[in-house]
């Protein structure tokens, strides 16, 4: 997707996110931290924050035969060369002005990282000016489809408040759930869809529902 379509349909992924966002994040609120947990059978998400815009990032040691070897990428370019291209993580909104963070994980004893077949799941960090930060994690020839993955995690896709909708072929469901966080709950909107044998999950606690649909609209185009 070229920067002009971008910037024409997102006015500018800065202020419109950042807009939509504001009235969801209190002034002053430290920015939140999300950490993978064990990643089992279910994929169980588990969320704690620290003074930064939200973020992914698995523990040190993961407890899943498909993994233990990870690897950092040096750069958004160097990501993108790895990936296939109908990868959607290589067609991140407004790119040119976004900080972005990742790392594969691999099976154990990996060492070619340019090569996607090796991957088991690969989490990025994207972060915009004021704060508007979208967390994407990508599971490789994953076992289940998004409707499965969301059937298994009704803490963090609540039946009663899951929306799905469809678009372009594709079936997002869409939830939020809050978290606790110093005496008070923050509220984290978090969305599943899968493409071929891939599942993406993006997670954000600066875009409501409406805006994360939207980013993710772009994302399939």
């Amino acid at each position: 997707m070229n920067t002009e379509k971008l910037s024409s349909a997102l006015g500018g992924i800065g202020d419109k996110y950042v807009d939509e966002a504001a009235g969801y994040t209190a002034k002053g609120k430290r920015r939140s931290f999300i950490k993978w947990g064990t990643l089992a059978a279910c994929l169980i998400l588990m969320i704690t924050f620290a003074p930064t815009l939200l973020h992914i990032f698995a523990p040190a040691e993961i407890d899943d035969p498909k993994s233990g070897s990870r690897h950092d990428f040096a750069s958004y370019a160097e990501l993108c060369d790895a990936l296939p291209q109908e990868n959607l993580v290589t067609n991140i909104p407004d790119s040119d002005r976004a900080k972005i963070e990742a790392y594969v994980i691999c099976p154990e004893k990996t060492e070619d990282h340019t090569d996607h077949r090796n991957y088991s799941y690969l989490f990025v960090d994207v972060s915009y000016d004021g704060g508007t930060g979208v967390n994407i994690m990508c599971t490789f020839k994953s076992g289940k489809t998004a409707k499965e993955y969301v059937k298994d995690a009704p803490l963090q896709f609540p039946p009663e408040n899951t929306r799905t909708v469809t678009v372009s072929d594709c079936d997002i469901y869409l939830a939020a759930h809050y978290v606790e966080h110093d005496g008070g709950s923050v509220k984290v909107y978090s969305a599943v869809f899968s493409i071929g044998d891939c599942l993406y999950e993006l997670t954000s606690d600066s875009l409501d529902r409406d805006a994360l649909l939207l980013y993710i609209e772009e994302l399939l185009q």
